[in-house]
């Protein structure tokens, strides 16, 4: 849905998300000023308007972070800047490429990457969520240069996620951290090789399996079994409705 409406601290408190769904919200007040509800109930602020010709959508900052008049006034401001010509986007993706360009580090490349959104620049929430939780995997790492890891540290790593996680859990880490060293490379010329390149994957087996009509008692005979948390209503949400895990977690 989209509409205006006058934006107050406790109107935009008491948004409530929809499942499976995002929306946009238009305040009164300032125009070209919006509220972006996700899914799973984040409330980021943002402006929007044409800058040399060009649609252009620029975040300011979450709810609660920004309260309502803050980001307000953010947005006047920013919306005289665009005025002038001038992208906050390519603003702030030339600050956050210095910062990371500066440092080598590889947590700094690995925030520019998720704030650039990805190769399609579209990035979901979700897949953030997922890559921080893999990137969790590599905090040895975490302060290193990139040039500093090598292809060597790269596959005994590998090879003890395996061991410990799971074969699906290291091939996804090592995965992740080649795509953020592709990334080093393209927009910062480091490091000279992605130690990622040479590592051999660990062999999947495709997933794709229906649970078999009889033995859907004894799975919900097992559900009713589980104790001290939420998790067989969770599982007998996405097993009635077929909702994603990602959408039915936050309810």
């Amino acid at each position: 849905m989209t509409e205006k409406i006058k934006f107050t601290q406790s109107y935009v408190k008491n948004l409530e998300p929809v499942p499976g769904k995002q929306f946009e919200l238009w305040d009164t007040v300032q125009p070209r000023f919006g509220i972006r509800v996700s899914p799973g109930g984040s409330k980021m602020f943002f402006v929007m308007r044409r800058v040399n010709g060009r649609l252009v959508r620029a975040n300011i900052g979450k709810f609660p972070d920004y309260n309502v008049d803050t980001a307000r006034t953010e947005a006047a401001a920013m919306l005289v800047d665009m005025q002038k010509g001038n992208n906050p986007n390519s603003v702030k993706k030339k600050k956050r490429n210095q910062v990371a360009d500066s440092s080598g580090i590889l947590s700094a490349v690995f925030e520019s990457y998720i704030a650039s959104g990805g190769e399609k620049a579209n990035m979901k929430a979700s897949t953030a969520a997922s890559y921080r939780y893999a990137f969790r995997r590599l905090v040895r790492w975490h302060g290193s240069c990139v040039e500093d890891i090598d292809s060597m540290m790269v596959n005994r790593l590998h090879s003890e996620i395996g061991n410990k996680n799971g074969t699906y859990a290291a091939n996804h880490t090592i995965g992740l951290l080649r795509t953020v060293m592709t990334y080093s490379i393209k927009n910062f010329g480091r490091p000279a090789v992605n130690p990622c390149a040479g590592i051999k994957y660990f062999k999947e087996t495709a997933r794709r399996e229906a649970m078999p009509p009889e033995t859907m008692p004894k799975f919900i005979k097992a559900l009713d079994k589980l104790k001290g948390d939420n998790s067989p209503d969770l599982y007998m949400m996405l097993l009635f409705t077929g909702m994603r895990k990602s959408e039915a977690m936050p309810l």
